[in-house]
């Protein structure tokens, strides 16, 4: 096999042997590559191979880890073809298939397996689902708060627990409280002694410290600094730009003072700008001054006095100016602005005295001590329940591994037996994406290490983007300062120093050079925790043809007033992809082809409220895209009308979810309706006025009236209902009835809208089982869920083929030929937790004055939410990077500007000049980066965009046109395109308008109708394909036979149930009655079923009874009864292939979606897989026959259950009641 070439960097970090290494590998550098090399030369070295399964390969994804171990596998593969007696090969291939190569969580669910006993937890532990996890956590938090308020009232509420309570609950709630201690005890999570920690967290408000003294006040002097380094060098610039104006215009102002004493017209401007200029210059030295003191060693109190002291000279910008001297009143104005934010964030942070400080630490430890108090409760409890119920979390492996490796004694932690044992398994450990781990995992590397002498860490720092995961690219960082200082190249240390991987094999050159143009100027160890130095840029090495045009494009959008800009973006974007599509040639293995819409990804820092808008744009304008917004299950449509629904039905007379059901497609209310409605009962409840107008003897509209009546009828079975049958029941009976997953399917991105129905399903089966709780219990927790922040992720639709709209965060890893970087004018969101959590600082609260019902932030609130927003600013400039990094052959940088009457585009650039580096003949250093404070102050992707393309070569003419000059340019090879859009020439979808117009007749244009008219429809072939089928119905056809049940006249009923309704009555039977209870009677069981209105009695008496008891002594039931979960009357609507339908198809539509639905009557899991079951009544001799004719049907509900519920089925059995035996179809 050719033997691949790698670059000397690569070579280093494939073949380092003997220490540990740390591979720093930016975006494209061929990561994966590298990584399957070395494994490769490790098991296959002549002189000392390692063995395949003494390798610990950790990657972040499984889906990472099954590449990774097929690539692996294909490449020895390969050298077997050439060397097929090559026995050790065999052997390491073998051994290859049990190695551990995997994510960290199955890694250490090895570990807990193996070692159960130790960890005195259940064999058979599980890791729970989403929603049984989250009815865990509320039923925990439940009962942990219900202790501590009884606790507390023993106490007449003078502890502190109550003292939390009181500062974060309402009269009416508590779910602040609630979603405090959830959010506070996740994050812990990832320190690897939880408890430990918010204990640790208690005794820092325990401190006698001066505060300058305290970590807090620490943290405050340093960002002092900081922010004062930076007000020094704009004053240097400001004052000297000032005087040297004064310069100029004093000479000219003693002429005209001298010439005449009542100066007039543009000499009167000339002495008014003149002395403006002096009282800025006296506003500017007082900030002078001030920045001068606070770089002076001061006490806490001193910063505070000088700070709250301080008063600049007030001056007023001048109204009207000499010629020329437009820009520099703007640039005063500017520096200004500047200035004073600069000061109002000292301000902010030195605002409260030490004694005050020291107050407000004393409250906090109160409260801090109830939130220790509140977690450590909630922990023990919600151990106690998910131990009982035999399931667990991914982050309780990770500590129950981590308390089986380390062991406390003599207050230090060292590592166990155990821990010994299982280090001595492995030869080298390889972590990938070492940049997004925690602390807990990190430990956890170490620990099973030798030492820490075969960890192999690949990573970039530049891509950590998962802080609000808690992953601490601090650890990434340490260690690679740890391995530069200390190697063995200049130590006994066998580490070596680290190995930077910058060749980029992903991009074409212009975009690389991009790249490196923007984060050279805005990355730094202050914004982004990385100086984008020459170990950090890119190198291009992609093989890719020469072209004309520029690889980059900035697009500048101005967004009127009056429309909004997400709007005028969208429809821009859709140009762009108009005009790419089809034409910019796309580089295909060795050739070229025109780009398609599948090339090309619009990237977006948050899809919330965004991405319908954009999409909506796009279809409008008939551009296929693909919606990727996985996000949060309760804001989905569909998922809000059912809850809307449930929540009408438990209390009819809340008018808001009463109204958004009657209005649905479930029962068809139109807005004339409803206005019908209203005009009967002005004041009244809906649903009073529903029950009224029911009984009008002459109502205005009959067919509204009968709406009423099936309305309320309907609303009386389901209120019956909700009473008598557990809440996943009700749901199961109300699908059924109304035909719910029909409705929802039938919208765009139906299968998703099905799947995230079924998740509301499923959370009421975990909620229910447990124990009967009902509908109103259900709406209860599910209330709970969305205001405590318990959120579930909601499922979206994907298509190859469209334009695609994704998060950056989804984009980390994928990489696409054209990337449009959108939604850069949005605004980051800000901190408003009630209570601050940092991992250094512990966690900060308000100060709340009980009497008044008053809260103010305290002093170390203001400095934790400061560090907390720095850190999360850094994350935002990594996430930039991530994004402008997945771009191959075309990146669109699109920046829209909203314009006002009093500002337009060219002084939104104009406002970002002051934040520039200051341009200065006698310093010789290096002015590309921009200072980091600058750089902080900036709100958006599009202003750190904007910043680095004022000094790009190619913005100078753009720059000329906007009235901005003397802008120091940054020498690069990059070339971009810049394109200035006006939003009046952004095309819109236009409505059409029916025009009169007289029209003389062309002949020839008559006979080419004529011939169009006359051709066959070239897509003749789809027309013939339904959009929609039935399960049954296409494993009908395949058998030739056809079944039509229709309900009989009155006068053909003979008062029996024979054949088809026969069998209706058991699969009635079979998928309501409470055939798995313990207590199960079948006399009282269809009593029930009758009186409930599941089964008619007629229905009813025609159930088998030994049928049913034969059933139910069988093994399949026994295996249905031991099972994890079983799904009765599952119903689906799933997209298959024209081809597996059953109908004509061409080989041009065999492939053509077609959308199927049907009801499985019953599927359970069982190790991890589902066993579907379909009941028949055929009157037949042998189950073989039914075997024959509905094999078919089986395989399709295989298939849909698969697509549905995304698992692995592994048998499809029919069960004859005729006969009670069963069949294995599959």
């Amino acid at each position: 096999m050719p033997k691949r070439i790698y670059t000397e960097q690569q070579e280093k970090a494939i073949d380092a042997r003997g220490g540990s290494v740390l591979v720093s590998a930016a975006a494209g550098s061929g990561k994966t590559s590298v990584l399957t090399e070395r494994v490769i030369r490790l098991i296959t070295d002549k002189e000392n191979p390692i063995r395949a399964d003494r390798l610990l390969i950790v990657t972040f994804t499984k889906a990472s880890a099954a590449e990774m171990k097929q690539r692996i596998i294909s490449e020895l593969q390969e050298y077997l073809k050439e060397d097929s007696h090559n026995t050790e090969l065999k052997r390491q291939l073998m051994l290859l298939r049990n190695a551990d190569i995997c994510t960290i969580d199955s890694f250490c669910s090895k570990i807990v397996r193996e070692n159960f006993f130790e960890l005195g937890v259940k064999r058979d532990l599980r890791i729970g689902s989403e929603s049984e996890l989250a009815i865990a956590s509320n039923d925990a938090l439940d009962e942990a708060l219900e202790e501590l308020y009884q606790e507390s009232e023993k106490q007449n509420g003078n502890d502190d627990f109550n003292k939390l309570a009181d500062a974060l609950a309402t009269v009416k709630s508590d779910n602040n409280l609630r979603s405090v201690i959830l959010s506070i005890y996740v994050s812990i999570l990832s320190h690897p002694f939880p408890i430990a920690w918010i204990e640790n967290a208690v005794k820092m408000y325990e401190t006698d410290l001066p505060f300058k003294e305290t970590e807090w006040g620490k943290v405050a002097v340093s960002r002092l600094e900081h922010i004062n380094s930076y007000m020094g060098r704009l004053l240097k610039y400001i004052l000297r730009v000032i005087t040297e104006r004064l310069v100029d215009f004093e000479g000219l102002a003693s002429a005209i003072l001298a010439a005449t004493s009542k100066p007039k017209g543009e000499d009167k401007k000339i002495l008014t700008y003149v002395e403006k200029l002096n009282a800025f210059k006296t506003c500017f030295e007082d900030y002078k001054k001030l920045s001068e003191k606070l770089s002076k060693e001061l006490s806490w109190n001193e910063i505070v006095a000088t700070i709250s002291e301080f008063s600049p000279t007030s001056v007023s910008l001048p109204s009207k100016v000499p010629e020329g001297e437009e820009e520099l009143k703007k640039e005063i104005a500017n520096y200004r602005e500047e200035l004073v934010s600069a000061v109002k964030e000292i301000k902010d942070l030195f605002s409260r005295t030490e004694e005050e400080c020291k107050e407000e630490i004393k409250d906090s430890a109160s409260l801090a001590r109830g939130l220790c108090k509140a977690i450590k409760r909630y922990d023990e409890k919600f151990r106690e329940i998910k131990n009982d119920r035999g399931i667990a979390d991914f982050s309780d492996l990770e500590h129950m591994t981590l308390n089986l490796l380390l062991e406390e004694k003599d207050g230090k932690y060292v590592r166990t037996k155990q821990s010994i044992e299982i280090a001595a398994k492995y030869d080298e450990i390889i972590i990938d994406e070492y940049q997004d781990t925690n602390m807990v995992q990190d430990m956890i590397f170490t620990s099973v290490s030798n030492n820490e002498d075969n960890l192999f860490t690949v990573g970039d720092v530049k891509q950590s983007i998962y802080r609000f995961r808690e992953a601490m690219p601090e650890i990434f960082l340490n260690r690679r300062e740890n391995y530069r200082k200390k190697n063995r190249k200049n130590s006994d240390s066998k580490n070596y120093p680290p190995i930077f991987l910058s060749g980029n094999f992903r991009s074409r050159k212009g975009v690389i050079s991009s790249v490196n143009f923007i984060f050279e100027q805005i990355m730094s160890e202050t914004v982004g925790q990385v100086k984008y130095d020459d170990e950090e840029k890119l190198i291009a090495k992609a093989d890719y043809s020469e072209i004309d045009e520029p690889e980059t494009e900035y697009h500048i959008v101005a967004s009127k007033p009056e429309n909004p800009w997400q709007i005028d973006e969208a429809n821009h974007i859709a140009d762009i992809i108009e005009n790419t599509v089809g034409k910019l040639q796309i580089k295909d293995k060795n050739s070229t082809r025109p780009a398609k819409y599948s090339d090309i990804c619009i990237l977006m820092r948050n899809l919330q409220n965004n991405i319908d808008t954009y999409a909506d744009v796009f279809e409008q304008r008939g551009i296929p895209v693909s919606r990727n917004n996985s996000g949060n299950l309760f804001e989905r449509s569909e998922i809000k009308l059912l809850i809307s629904f449930i929540t009408a039905v438990d209390n009819p007379q809340k008018d808001i979810p009463l109204t958004s059901i009657m209005m649905s497609p479930v029962y068809g209310f139109t807005p004339d309706d409803m206005a019908k409605l209203r005009l009967a009962n002005r004041s009244g409840k809906i649903y009073s006025t529903v029950i009224e107008y029911i009984g009008l003897e002459n109502p205005e509209d009959e067919l509204l009236q009968k709406k009423c009546i099936n309305f309320n009828n309907e609303m009386y079975f389901y209120r019956k209902l909700s009473s008598t049958v557990p809440s996943d029941t009700f749901l199961d009976v109300f699908f059924a009835r109304s035909g719910f997953l029909s409705i929802v399917g039938a919208e765009l991105d139906g299968e998703a809208r099905i799947k995230n129905v079924r998740k509301l399903l499923n959370l009421a089966r975990e909620y229910e089982k447990n124990g009967f709780r009902g509908l109103s219990g259900f709406i209860r927790m599910l209330e709970r869920l969305k205001e405590t922040g318990g959120v579930l992720s909601s499922s979206q639709n994907k298509s190859d083929g469209d334009v695609k709209i994704i998060t950056i965060h989804s984009s980390k890893g994928l990489e696409f030929p054209i990337c449009i970087l959108a939604g850069t004018a949005a605004q980051r969101n800000s901190d408003a937790n009630a209570v601050v959590y940092h991992p250094t600082l512990g966690v900060a609260f308000k100060s709340y004055d009980r009497e008044n019902m008053l809260s103010k932030t305290t002093e170390v609130r203001t400095i934790v939410s400061m560090e907390k927003k720095r850190e999360a600013i850094s994350e935002e400039m990594r996430i930039l990077y991530v994004a402008l990094t997945r771009a191959k052959e075309k990146l669109y940088l699109v920046n829209t500007v909203n314009e006002t009457k009093t500002r337009g585009v060219g002084d939104w650039f104009l406002s970002l000049v002051s934040k520039l580096p200051i341009y200065d003949e006698l310093n010789d250093s290096d002015n590309t980066a921009i200072d980091p404070y600058a750089v902080e102050s900036c709100k958006t992707f599009a202003q750190w965009i904007a910043l680095c393309a004022l000094r790009h070569p190619s913005m100078s003419a753009q720059l000329n046109s906007f009235g901005i000059e003397h802008i120091e340019t940054i020498p690069t090879d990059s070339i971009w395109k810049v394109v200035v859009v006006d939003s009046d020439s952004i095309e819109y979808e236009k409505e059409s308008e029916d025009k009169m117009i007289d029209i003389a007749i062309d002949k020839e244009l008559e006979k080419k109708l004529t011939e169009n008219i006359e051709t066959k429809y070239k897509y003749q072939d789809f027309v013939a394909i339904p959009t929609k089928v039935s399960a049954s119905s296409v494993s009908h056809k395949s058998t030739g036979k056809s079944f039509i049940v229709k309900t009989k006249p009155k006068f053909m009923n003979t008062g029996k149930i024979k054949g088809a309704s026969r069998g209706t009555a058991f699969h009635e039977f079979l998928h309501y009655a409470d055939i798995f209870s313990d207590s199960f009677n079948m006399t009282t069981e269809l009593e029930r079923l009758v009186s409930n209105g599941f089964l008619s009695q007629e229905q009813a008496d025609a159930i088998d009874k030994n049928a049913v008891k034969k059933f139910m002594s069988g093994e399949l039931f026994a295996r249905m009864k031991l099972a994890e979960r079983v799904m009765r009357e599952y119903r689906f609507a799933v997209m298959i292939p024209a081809k597996l339908a059953e109908i004509a198809v061409t080989d041009e539509t065999a492939d053509t979606p077609i959308f199927m639905q049907g009801a499985i009557d019953c599927a359970f899991i069982e190790n991890g897989k589902a066993v579907i079951v379909d009941y028949k009544t055929d009157r037949i001799d042998s189950v073989e026959s039914l075997a024959e004719s509905y094999s078919k049907q089986l395989l399709l509900y295989k298939n849909a259950l698969e697509q549905s519920e995304e698992i692995e089925v592994s048998e499809c059995i029919i069960y004859s009641l005729e006969l009670g035996e069963q069949i294995r179809i599959c």
